[in-house]
């Protein structure tokens, strides 16, 4: 039986091309193939099916799919060959697989160009790119097969470099004159197309079209990409302007013309890392620290996980404090982007390619599976002391086979989580810009006498930013591109917060889209959460207000609120002695809650909400009703009344608001009158902490200061 990816894909049996159901089931069959022999997650293969955007029932609708591709391949008369093995499912390949065949007949054709022999070296190869019947994966490449389908095709262009290098070893130029005329078209950035092209032509004596052959390529470069010739195609040029006929060897570069052309070998230690912005601000602390760690390097390996939330500057920081010490590691700089907030993470594999080609491993010798290609990765890092920046990682597992094995490398990890399953790392907690930072922030961008001009208004805008570096980019960009704008008029803007995301974005940035993978990322359940944060415009908040307001058990609650926190859509501020951990939710993140609730919940659902929260808090606030720490999921004879007031007053207050909003203002009156006669009831033993919420509690119904109004 033949398994085929090369193409579209399809199952050969006795009878012929099996039918597969649907683009769904197809899709699901490519993603176990290319792991054939491993399990594959069911998470990887919902991604795969549906992309980013998965069903809720992915499981059940995967399992519906198992059961078609188990029921046609069984009547191909290849049976049990899909296996369910936790946490996903395996398939084991009882025949062929055309990407295997590629893979082995394309090695034992390099083999044989190494040994220099070209007859057999060429033949090999090109049986190799007979498996192929169209683009990888044809009419299934969705989620991560989209970066497996790019991936096959780089090793199909690499192969067939391979082929014609051993064509021209046979001085068969007019063979692969016309091949190659028409793959420089089509590809015009690929060197060695270009370079095997100048080498046909000059082997058939026609000089001056090689010669042009290497001008058009360098004005494409030059012109597109600002980038000169590489030194091999400068050696093919040279050894065409002297009237030879260089030959490529096996890994493209030739060796005659590098020779006689004095074209010199790698230039240095690989140095990749992006720039910093020019206007970089603040994080001096973190950074002195931070570069105090990494300067020298040690026998155990330093590993620092940059993380915080959406728009912090992660990236930049980390690329500030690499390019801080990369003095101290003169093996150069490797620089990875791991993808981690796309919805398509990027496979370690693939990045690994793109570290090795930067530690000067040409395309056609990367190794070919995972376990070989981090083997290769850690040989050629064993020795080096570098700095290595993964920006946007997804996870521990995507960033553990990236870590090369020198100890006295330095690693920066940026990532949205809190990757703490690295061993050695150690986090670098990121938060919002203070005051003074985000003010200089933006006079970096809009010039220092206007902000300077203007204090109140820049202070207004630096808090509607949240201290947030991508917010006061995007507000710096656009006052630059309006410098008659006074700053008060765009303090004014921002004040509005129906339309404050819409002010906070450029064209090529936006705060929304920062947001979105991490709430794509929400289970279901921790949405609904996050809708109910917003409709209720609650800013600080204990696990037992979302036990209240969801009906759901303290533990239960605490576990959902814990995912925002891990995707940093909400944080910590203080452990409370009720035994209980307040947390907060920025301003700019309430907006974004209550936008996605809004377009997302059904009419009236904040009223429900403000209901069922003012019945939760007036029974225990009844003094018949018992302790209030009761349902709160505490010992109850462990929790003061006045603590546990204090601690859930900040979320009542903004709940009675809210009531008032969305007109239910008795349910606001009947919660002001419970907190006051609960007061009452116990104001003659009451301590600091309930006298203060008796102070709070006749004002109640006056919008809170710092109220997120509609």
């Amino acid at each position: 039986m033949e398994f085929r990816v090369l193409g579209p894909i399809e199952v050969v049996g006795d009878g012929g091309v099996t039918g597969l159901g649907g683009r769904k089931p197809r899709r699901l069959l490519a993603a176990l193939l290319v792991n054939h022999g491993r399990v594959v997650a069911t998470a990887a293969l919902a991604e795969a099916v549906w992309g980013p955007g998965a069903p809720g029932r992915t499981r059940a609708l995967l399992h519906t799919y198992v059961s078609t591709l188990r029921t046609a391949l069984a009547a191909a008369g290849a049976p049990a060959v899909i296996h369910t093995r936790a946490p996903g499912y395996l398939i084991q390949v009882d025949g062929t697989l055309d990407r295997d065949e590629f893979v082995r007949l394309g090695t034992a054709g390099r083999a044989a160009t190494a040994a220099g022999r070209w007859h057999e070296a060429a033949q090999l190869l090109r049986q190799a790119l007979e498996q192929w019947r169209g683009p990888a994966l044809e009419g299934v490449e969705s989620g991560w097969l989209a970066g497996e389908a790019a991936r096959l095709e780089e090793l199909r262009l690499a192969t067939l470099e391979d082929r014609i290098t051993a064509e021209l070893a046979l001085h068969a130029w007019d063979a692969v004159t016309a091949e190659l005329t028409d793959l420089v078209l089509r590809y015009p950035f690929r060197e060695r197309f270009r370079g095997q092209l100048m080498t046909a032509l000059a082997g058939l004596g026609r000089h001056p079209e090689a010669l042009e052959v290497y001008r058009s390529g360098r004005d494409v470069l030059v012109e597109q990409l600002g980038l000169e010739p590489g030194p091999w195609l400068r050696a093919v040029q040279q050894a065409v302007l002297r009237g030879t006929a260089p030959v490529p060897d096996a890994d493209g570069v030739s060796a005659a013309a590098t020779a006689t052309a004095g074209v010199p070998g790698p230039a240095g230690p690989p140095q990749p890392l992006p720039p910093a912005p020019d206007d970089f601000t603040g994080r001096e602390p973190e950074i002195r620290a931070l570069t105090g760690e990494l300067s020298t390097a040690s026998h155990q390996r330093a590993v620092r996980v940059v993380t915080g939330p959406a728009g912090v500057g992660k990236s930049a920081f980390a690329a500030r404090v690499a390019q801080l010490i990369s003095p101290g590691y003169p093996d150069g700089q490797l620089y990875a982007r791991l993808d981690g907030t796309t919805g398509t993470p990027a496979r370690p594999h693939a990045v690994l390619d793109r570290l090795l080609r930067q530690l000067g491993v040409p395309a056609t010798a990367l190794p070919q599976g995972l376990a070989e290609a981090t083997a290769r990765y850690r040989s050629l890092t064993a020795r080096r002391r570098m700095v290595v920046l993964l920006d946007d990682a997804y996870d521990e597992q995507q960033v553990r086979p990236l870590l090369p094995a020198n100890p006295a490398s330095a690693v920066i990890v940026t990532a949205r989580r809190r990757l703490t399953g690295i061993a050695g790392a150690r986090l670098v907690e990121l938060g919002p810009l203070d005051g003074d930072e985000s003010r200089r922030m933006l006079a970096a961008v809009i010039w220092a006498e206007r902000v300077a001009a203007q204090p109140a208004a820049a202070r207004l805008i630096a808090r509607y930013c949240d201290g947030l570096p991508v917010a006061l980019r995007a507000v710096a960009a656009r006052l630059s591109r309006r410098p008659r704008w006074p700053l008060h008029l765009f303090a004014g803007r921002l004040a509005d917060e129906r339309g404050r995301l819409d002010e906070l974005h450029t064209a090529d940035d936006d705060l929304r889209t920062r947001l979105a993978p991490s709430y794509r990322q929400l289970g279901a359940s921790a949405r609904v959460l996050f809708h109910s944060l917003g409709l209720l415009r609650v800013a600080e908040f204990t696990p037992a207000t979302v036990a209240g307001a969801l009906r759901l058990p303290p533990r239960h609650a605490e576990q959902l609120v814990e995912q925002l926190v891990d995707l940093q859509l909400a944080e910590v501020v203080r452990y409370e002695p009720t035994g209980q951990i307040r947390y907060w939710l920025p301003p700019l993140l309430r907006l974004y809650a209550r936008e996605r609730a809004e377009a997302e919940t059904p009419p009236g659902a904040a009223g429900v909400l403000v209901a069922l929260l003012t019945a939760y808090w007036l029974r225990l606030l009844d003094p018949a009703g018992g302790r209030p720490g009761a349902d709160a999921g505490h010992r109850a004879s462990r929790v003061d009344p006045g603590r546990w007031l204090a601690a859930e007053y900040p979320a009542m207050r903004m709940v009675m608001h809210t009531a008032v909003l969305v007109g239910r203002a008795g349910d606001a009156r009947r919660l002001a009158t419970a907190v006051a006669r609960f007061v009452d009831d116990r104001a003659g033993r009451a301590g600091p902490t309930l006298l203060f919420a008796a102070a709070q509690a006749p004002v109640v119904l006056a919008p809170p200061r710092d109220a997120v109004a509609g």
